[in-house]
């Protein structure tokens, strides 16, 4: 899977579930990279910091689910950046990197009650 970013600040639970393995949750750790098709969820103590591979930055507050669907950045051509979120429930912060700058017609986060573009 494509790397993201990586996750720079990790406080309380905080679990990833890889797309493949529906079930399978595992602790993520400060240092850990964060792939495209993983699902992120946090506990009732868990706060989550990444640093996104195109500068950018994504935070996810305690009882939060995100899921990465696409994240395509290329830094040679970031006009053709394409990403796509989706917040399940929970508080989620993102501060556009390079990528979302670049190709503002790309990128989409899909919540429970509205689509961002």
């Amino acid at each position: 899977n494509t790397v993201i970013g990586r996750a720079d600040l990790v406080v309380g639970k905080v679990q990833v579930q890889d797309k493949a393995s529906a079930t399978a949750l595992k602790n993520i750790k400060a240092g850990s990279d964060i792939s495209e098709g993983q699902v992120l969820i946090t506990g009732a103590d868990g706060y989550l910091y990444i640093n996104t591979v195109d500068k950018g930055f994504i935070s996810l507050r305690p009882n939060t689910k995100v899921t990465v669907e696409l994240y395509r950045y290329r830094a040679d051509k970031p006009k053709d950046t394409q990403i796509r979120l989706h917040l399940h429930h929970g508080v989620m912060r993102s501060i556009s990197g390079q990528g979302a700058q670049a190709a503002r017609d790309k990128y989409r986060l899909n919540t429970p009650v509205a689509v961002c573009t």
